[in-house]
């Protein structure tokens, strides 16, 4: 009797080592970090006066001549300026303590730094806050291959309009 609950025991642990033996040695993927879309993202600040770029691209008409898309999220209690630099070009945009300014979606104008660029090559932003941290983004240049970005590319892009928040 002892036999057969030592060697069901035996089974048992075998059947259970044996089924989870994948992900046993494995690292799960879901634990490393990435960037879940096709822009940048950069942070600026630590906690709790984060600033943060989300998802930034340059998008591209055939002219090579567009303009940025993406986020800029204050997580901070205060209103800060952040500015963003492509060559000769800075702007810079007011985000209020807790929110978000869109560029290129969400009913807001994208955001044109003059940059001439050509599709697949990367265009360099600089990204700083208020508090004086500031970062280099390589922005990724696309066009309109791709159905998403088809309606967002500005056919003449026109001196930045202000963002709304």
């Amino acid at each position: 009797m002892l036999v057969r609950k030592l060697a069901a025991v035996a089974v048992a642990a075998s059947v259970a080592f044996g089924t989870a033996g994948c992900t046993f040695m494995t690292p799960v993927a879901t634990q490393n970090a990435y960037q879940p879309g096709d822009g940048v993202n950069v942070d600026l600040g630590t906690m709790p006066n984060l600033v943060s770029a989300r998802n930034f691209v340059y998008l591209v008409n055939a002219n090579g001549t567009g303009a940025l898309i993406g986020s800029l999220i204050n997580q901070g209690a205060s209103e800060t300026n952040v500015t963003l630099t492509a060559g000769s070009v800075t702007k810079s945009i007011k985000v209020t303590a807790g929110g978000k300014v869109d560029f290129g979606y969400n009913g807001a104008a994208a955001l044109d730094l003059g940059i001439t660029a050509a599709v697949g090559t990367l265009a360099t932003i600089t990204v700083a806050d208020g508090a004086g941290d500031s970062k280099v983004a390589n922005v990724p240049v696309l066009d309109g291959t791709f159905s998403e970005y088809a309606g967002l590319i500005p056919s003449n892009p026109t001196p930045a309009a202000k963002p709304k928040n």
